[in-house]
């Protein structure tokens, strides 16, 4: 999954005309939480550090957002002129099926918990 959502850049690569090592680091993430409290702002260096915040907070939901300019967590240090979406966010259809991935998982945990 990594690497799909990486685009083909290697963080542990340098930056060159095929690679932006900075470009899963520059990813949003949102985590949307039990009694829908929504988590935005989410970015991660590696995958281990994705993966670690997830087993964390155990979101119910993830989104996936544009890639910025600069890491999303960092964005109350930055001005407004040096964050910004750097490019747009994944496919119409992806979005669509993402969303109904999620719904059919929160089904499933809704028919399991009665």
């Amino acid at each position: 999954m990594f690497k799909w959502l990486s685009y083909g850049n290697d963080p542990s690569s340098p930056t060159s005309v095929t690679n932006d090592k900075d470009f899963f680091s520059h990813r949003e993430w949102s985590f949307t939480m039990e009694d829908d409290i929504y988590i935005r702002y989410q970015s991660f260096k590696t995958k281990e550090e994705m993966a670690d915040a997830i087993q964390a907070k155990q979101p119910h939901k993830i989104d996936i957002g544009a890639v910025f300019s600069a890491c999303p967590k960092d964005h109350k240090t930055l001005k407004p002129e040096n964050f910004h979406t750097g490019r747009t966010v994944l496919s119409p259809l992806f979005c669509l099926l993402h969303t109904i991935f999620f719904m059919c998982i929160r089904m499933y945990e809704l028919l399991i918990h009665e």
